[in-house]
Formats: structure tokens, sequence, C-alpha cells
């Protein structure tokens, strides 16, 4: 999009947030392009573009706190808590206690370990009729 679009159907200038925001400045370019533009089409109602959605970049990973590993570990693969805490043990050791490097390295083994996690989770849910009496 251009700094502005006019939209003949919905009756509106659409202009983007920096033309906008530009355009408060007085006697700037922006300024005088508005003014032209209102005094041209004064029956049109000026919006300001709202920004991209950002739906489609969602985190795949969201939710997946060391919690969450620990129970879903201790949940359905039990045998292999021990070696969990070894994972997480390990990373401390070699990148310290707090750091983001811990959690990823952690995440990756994980993942590796349970690619379709979130599938077995629903897989382990019974299946049970409930009865309303």
């Amino acid at each position: 999009m251009k700094d502005y679009r006019i939209d003949f159907v919905n009756n509106t200038i659409e202009l983007s947030r920096s033309f906008y925001e530009a355009s408060q400045e007085f006697d700037s370019e922006e300024f005088d392009i508005m003014m032209k533009l209102k005094a041209k089409l004064p029956q049109m109602t000026i919006t300001v573009k709202a920004p991209k959605s950002r739906r489609g970049h969602a985190n795949p990973y969201k939710g997946l706190t060391y919690s969450f590993m620990r129970r879903f570990i201790f949940t359905l693969d039990e045998a292999n808590a021990v070696n969990y805490e070894k994972v997480i043990k390990y990373y401390q050791d070699i990148y310290g206690d707090d750091s983001s490097e811990v959690y990823y390295n952690v995440r990756a083994w994980f993942i590796t370990k349970y690619p379709r996690y979130n599938e077995l989770i629903t897989d382990a849910i019974p299946d049970t009729d409930i009865k309303v009496a």
C-alpha cells in the first residue's frame, strides 16, 4: 500500500500508520496532502490502516514449560522421568541455572523424544460415556 488509498466503495480514505503520524506535523508534506484530500473529498471518512495480524506466526511451543514437560513425562512415560531430570542437570552444568539455553536444549530433547506430544495427550484421555441421571 502507498501512504494512502482512496476507497470509493466504502467512502473512506485509508492511511498508513506512518503517513498518519507524519500528517500530524503542521506544514509537513503529509499534512499538505491530507488538507488537499479533505478539501477535494470532504464527504469521505479518514481511517488508519490496522497493522497486519501475526496469527500465522504463532509459537508452536507456547505452553511447553518445564512444568508441562515434567507432568507429561511423569504421567505418560514415568520410566523416563529420571532421564528428564538428568538432561536438565546436564544443561544447567553447561550453561548455568538461569540461562535460556538450558530451556531451549531441554525443549529440543523433549521434542526429539516426544515429537507427537500434543497427540499423545489426547490419545491418553480415556473414552468414557457420561450418563446424565
